[in-house]
């Protein structure tokens, strides 16, 4: 657990799996790449491309939590930037989406 963490959640015994596999509420103890910023994200697409790939992000995230994710207020989880990564290869961009920082972090949900 991170110490600038100032709160955590728990678990009410009884929602936890007996033999403790396939706990939904499991959260692993190693942490993750975690994407900060994404100013220059569409840099180097094409235009046309571009102006797709940001509106359907802004349909994704909504476009309070699009604009804080650019803004590095938000950390953009891995299964978000897989999501992102899809969209590229749906517009035919084969360039690997650059974020502006990478972060370890714990996925705390």
């Amino acid at each position: 657990m991170p110490k600038q963490r100032a709160a955590v959640m728990v678990i009410n015994p009884e929602h936890v799996t007996s033999d403790g596999v396939d706990c939904t509420y499991f959260i692993d103890e190693k942490p993750v790449l975690f994407a900060r910023g994404m100013k220059h994200l569409l840099d180097r697409v094409p235009l046309a491309d571009a102006t797709v790939i940001k509106r359907q992000m802004i349909a994704y995230f909504g476009k309070t939590i699009y604009y804080r994710c650019c803004n590095k207020e938000r950390l953009i989880k891995p299964k978000e930037q897989e999501y992102i990564q899809g969209l590229f290869r749906r517009r035919g961009v084969t360039e690997t989406p650059q974020f502006d920082e990478y972060i370890e972090y714990y996925d705390l949900g």
